[in-house]
């Protein structure tokens, strides 16, 4: 079921971004590329600096879960950190989460000030573009392509990353039998060698 929403997204975001002219479907790979780096580079800073307070560390602790079950086709995305039972369990757990959570919030933050970007060109610029060459044109649907998997990638992390707090517990058992996801769990660990 996971699986289909995932796949909606991803088609309905390439379709989107592929419809749109070739300076905005740039734009868009562009917004999304520069908010990945950007998100990827300030979530692990804001997570040192910020995370640590004890309100936050503490809600995050006591909503987690730390059923191994949760996860097991996600074991990449656990810290390296080993895990022990007792009061502290869910220390590192909690981390992870809300790193992941800073990196997806920040990167729907960047992205949106392309969109703004986008937005406003169409309003002040007349909207009249001299006429590509049909290979120019042809660039907008790769582009697209990579704006989705950016997208969809995020999305699979977001759901995995639910599916550790208590309240969203019913997730695992869709997390579980999502193939796309032990795809990316698969080549995130082939990569990470």
């Amino acid at each position: 079921m996971l699986d289909v929403v995932l796949v909606g997204q991803f088609v309905w975001c390439a379709w989107r971004v592929g419809c749109l002219r070739l300076y905005d479907s740039l734009l868009f790979a562009g917004g999304w590329v520069a908010a990945g780096y950007t998100a990827w580079t300030a979530s692990d800073w804001m997570g040192r600096w910020f995370l640590p307070t004890r309100s936050v560390m503490s809600w995050l602790q006591t909503h987690l879960t730390t059923d191994a079950v949760a996860v097991n086709a996600l074991s990449w995305m656990v810290p390296p950190q080993p895990v022990t039972v007792g009061n502290g369990s869910s220390a590192w757990i909690a981390v992870h989460v809300a790193r992941t959570f800073l990196f997806i919030a920040l990167t729907g933050a960047v992205f949106a000030s392309f969109v703004v970007v986008v937005q406003l060109r169409r309003a002040l610029w007349d909207d009249s573009e001299r006429p590509l060459p049909k290979g120019a044109q042809a660039l907008r649907w790769p582009l697209a392509t990579l704006v989705s998997l950016c997208m969809l990638v995020q999305s699979m992390l977001l759901f995995s990353d639910l599916a550790w707090l208590r309240g969203l517990h019913g997730l695992v058992p869709l997390v579980q039998s999502s193939w796309l996801i032990h795809i990316l769990a698969v080549v995130s660990h082939g990569l990470g060698r």
